[in-house]
């Protein structure tokens, strides 16, 4: 689940304060986590995060948290892994467990693998850009 919302950099105090509470309420009732990217807050989870992955990849859930290491299904957790570090404030182990229950340390080591793939592979940087648009 996400929710996008417009923000305007020319709040007053109360409308701040109102914001404030509102992000508050959301994080407390739905356990959704607040990504701030210019001018648009986006609230989104890891669960929204994995579906995306799913569907894009075409995999059943089952297969995304299993312990199967063929190259589709290790990158697709890696995408997730990434984009949950990106877009949400959970911890490493937190993230980790909510994908295929990992630990932080494969968390790291998919935030470094994704990262040097955008950075070598055209085709890779696109996959990412379309995913991010999703998600």
């Amino acid at each position: 689940m996400y929710i996008i919302a417009k923000v305007s950099l020319n709040y007053t105090v109360q409308t701040s304060l109102s914001s404030i509470k509102l992000i508050k309420f959301l994080k407390d009732n739905f356990d959704c986590d607040i990504a701030f990217s210019s001018s648009i807050k986006k609230i989104t989870t890891i669960e929204h995060i994995k579906d995306v992955v799913i569907k894009y990849f075409d995999i059943t859930e089952e297969l995304f948290d299993s312990k199967c290491r063929k190259k589709e299904l290790v990158q697709a957790r890696q995408l997730a892994m990434y984009f949950s570090l990106k877009f949400t404030n959970k911890t490493l182990n937190y993230i980790g467990m909510q994908i295929g229950k990992r630990n932080h340390a494969t968390v790291l080591y998919a935030k470094k693998t994704v990262n040097n793939h955008i950075e070598t592979e055209k085709y890779f940087k696109s996959l990412v850009e379309t995913l991010e648009k999703k998600i």
